[in-house]
């Protein structure tokens, strides 16, 4: 009769499950001792961590997409980023016209005075 035994032990174990068991204990103490942030750190550069790494345009922060920033760290058509993290804005078209919205009644480029506002138009 041949003795089947119940459960494994880890002598038992061959070298190479011990040395997954091992690493997985590793790990797990790393985290424990270090920090999620340290060990991200150490895996390099991640699109979306709000710094502007090598290889990206820009860094917003997040994984979104259609905010200025593409969720692979490149800035989108029609968008400025600036800063870490990036902050993107559509540019602003200049179409050189000032309307008066009313007022004074002053008719020139800029109002200059009285009680109307100037704006720009688009």
């Amino acid at each position: 009769m041949t003795h089947r035994p119940t459960s494994a032990s880890a002598a038992s174990l061959s070298p190479l499950r011990r040395g997954g068991w091992l690493m997985l204990a590793l790990t797990a103490w790393l985290l424990a001792a270090c920090g999620e942030e340290t060990l991200r750190a150490a895996a390099g550069p991640e699109c979306g961590d709000g710094s502007v790494d090598e290889g990206e345009a820009c860094d917003d922060n997040n994984s979104r997409g259609r905010d200025g920033c593409s969720s692979a760290c490149e800035i989108e058509a029609g968008f400025a980023c600036v800063g870490e993290p990036s902050v993107c804005t559509a540019p602003v078209e200049d179409t050189g016209t000032i309307e008066d919205t009313g007022g004074s009644g002053d008719t020139g480029v800029a109002d200059t005075g009285g009680s109307g506002d100037t704006t720009v138009t688009d």
